[in-house]
């Protein structure tokens, strides 16, 4: 079975410093087959016999805090998840080309409908949406400056998620596909 691991808040503004091909390795010791790492931000695609992505999440941070100092939260979808995410962005996603577009993935223990409620928008300029496991993040390029969207950082529920654009969301799929 075919899933994708998602690292939060690793490689970012130089600090939790992973590299890629150590990732791979550790990876592949704990037992995972065809592992290829993509971009720097902790995009992992994997195989697995066993069709568990909430155990598989726990396991994998085990197996990095034996390397790692520092914490390492990970979100586990498996192939047919990533492609139902993607499939479920906001039409908007794939033609208007004047818009940021974000995808937070959640812990299974979050419920994106509720998280939605949390999360600070600017009327006119930010559009928050739930999808399945995922919330959808739009600001028009227009009001970045006046976006609310990144005051979610300062939320408590930021950090049960991970962020990434639409494009490498979409690249995962792609490569997950041709593996």
């Amino acid at each position: 079975m075919k899933y994708a691991a998602l690292l939060r808040g690793i490689n970012v503004g130089g600090k939790n410093i992973v590299r890629m091909n150590e990732l791979q390795a550790i990876f592949e010791t704990t037992g995972f087959s065809n592992v290829q790492t993509y971009i720097q931000t902790g995009n992992v695609i994997f195989e697995y016999a066993k069709n568990d992505p909430g155990k598989l999440s726990h396991r994998i941070e085990q197996a990095l805090a034996k390397y790692f100092p520092f914490p390492i939260r990970v979100m586990v979808r498996t192939h047919e998840q990533l492609k139902a995410i993607i499939e479920s962005a906001p039409a908007a996603w794939n033609t208007d080309a004047d818009i940021r577009k974000y995808i937070a993935f959640v812990t299974p223990a979050i419920i994106p409908e509720e998280a939605i409620q949390t999360i600070e928008i600017k009327e006119g300029v930010d559009e928050v949406t739930a999808g399945p496991g995922a919330i959808y993040l739009t600001t028009t390029m227009e009001g970045l400056t006046k976006s609310k969207i990144s005051k979610i950082i300062g939320k408590k529920i930021y950090k049960e998620m991970t962020m990434r654009n639409y494009v490498t969301s979409k690249r995962l799929v792609e490569l997950m596909n041709e593996t």
